[in-house]
């Protein structure tokens, strides 16, 4: 989990979540929240992302998080380059920082005032979104970060690269 407030900035003890999803788990698809039990792998990122927000959506009491496209290339850049490097962090070496990359794409343009969020994980491309949102929101550190309640923007990023998934979620309020 990392937490980036312009107002202070500080950063919360980053915590990369690295899990290994057995492809054979079980899915339960939510309620509401299409293609949520069916293998990333087998379904397009399109449709993966959307489930994936769905889902943060069913598991926060605060507002719901739209989709921005300006954080889902932020997500979507930061997963290819955990992809790339086999690095599972919120910053792999040579890769700016959470801020930055966000601030790349244009989200934070002409804000007075900002949050940022970010969590990341790898595991197996069998992994369904439904077994991806379970891990994040297993880990008190990134349930935190999901239901941040004055989030109301998230973008969702996925890589695969040898039967892996690389995935990142980027949250922000401007």
């Amino acid at each position: 989990m990392l937490l980036v407030k312009a107002s202070k900035l500080f950063l919360v003890p980053v915590i990369a979540l690295v899990l290994l999803l057995l492809a054979g788990m079980p899915a339960t698809a939510q309620a509401g929240c299409n293609h949520s039990g069916k293998s990333v792998k087998n379904m397009s990122k399109k449709n993966a992302r959307s489930a994936i927000a769905c889902l943060f959506n069913k598991g926060r009491s605060a507002p719901n998080v739209k989709r921005n496209g300006d954080l889902e290339k932020a997500a979507q850049g930061h997963s290819a380059v955990m992809a790339n490097k086999r690095c599972v962090s919120h910053q792999c070496p040579g890769e700016a920082a959470l801020k930055e990359r966000v601030a790349r794409t244009g989200y934070l343009k002409g804000a007075s005032g900002y949050e940022l969020g970010e969590v990341v994980l790898y595991g197996s491309s069998g992994a369904s979104p439904r077994q991806i949102v379970d891990m994040w929101m297993n880990s008190s550190s990134h349930r935190s970060t999901i239901r941040h309640s004055s989030f109301d923007h998230v973008g969702v990023g996925l890589a695969m690269d040898g039967g892996m998934v690389f995935a990142t979620a980027d949250f922000g309020h401007r």
